[in-house]
Parts: structure tokens; C-alpha cells; sequence
């Protein structure tokens, strides 16, 4: 990925469907570099550990997100989901379109 915020955002989604997976620790340091915007090195002094193993354990959990997706492919189907519902959309009536928003909210 070219971009850092399509990247952050990208790895924000598949935290949000696979994070149950991710040992503790992966968790914590994740939500610290992703969601909180921490550097390595506050992350690591918040943490009482290397500069290095942070980062060794953001790459791991980065992997391992990457591998459950490969295999359970849930951030492809939504994204495969939300482009049938815009084409759906003008071609329904207003219970349609009702029924559409709450497949949308569901995500």
C-alpha cells in the first residue's frame, strides 16, 4: 500500500474484524501505534519494553491480520457487499433502500 492512511486504515478494519484473534499484547501495542497515533518509542516506554520488540510485535500482528483475512476474506466481502448494495440502491423503492441502510449499519 502506497499511502500510510489508506494502509492505517486499512489494518484499522481488519483489527476490527480479526483483533479477537490477536494475543494481548499484539492488542495493546496495535491500539497504541493505530488507534492512539503512539510512536515506537512511547509505546515502548509505556510498556517497559525495547524499542524493537514494539516493533517486532506490530509486525506480527500486522502479519497475522493479513493471514486471516487471506483466509477468511471478510474484509473482501464487504467491500464486494457495499458495491452490489450502491448498485442496488436506485433500482429499489423506499422499503428497499430502508432494508439497504440496515444491512449498511450491520457493518
Amino acid at each position: 500500500m502506497d499511502n500510510q492512511i489508506e494502509k492505517k486504515n486499512y489494518y484499522n478494519t481488519l483489527y476490527g474484524y480479526y483483533y479477537s484473534l490477536l494475543t494481548p499484547k499484539q492488542q495493546e501495542i496495535f491500539e497504541y501505534y493505530y488507534s492512539e497515533d503512539y510512536s515506537l518509542s512511547e509505546i515502548a516506554e509505556n510498556m517497559a519494553i525495547s524499542r524493537n520488540a514494539v516493533w517486532d510485535a506490530l509486525q506480527k500482528a500486522c502479519n497475522a491480520l493479513e493471514e486471516y483475512e487471506a483466509k477468511l476474506q471478510m474484509y473482501k466481502n464487504a467491500k464486494i457487499l457495499d458495491q452490489y448494495l450502491i448498485q442496488l440502491e436506485p433500482n429499489t423503492n423506499d422499503l428497499g433502500k430502508e432494508i439497504i441502510n440496515k444491512i449498511k449499519e450491520m457493518e
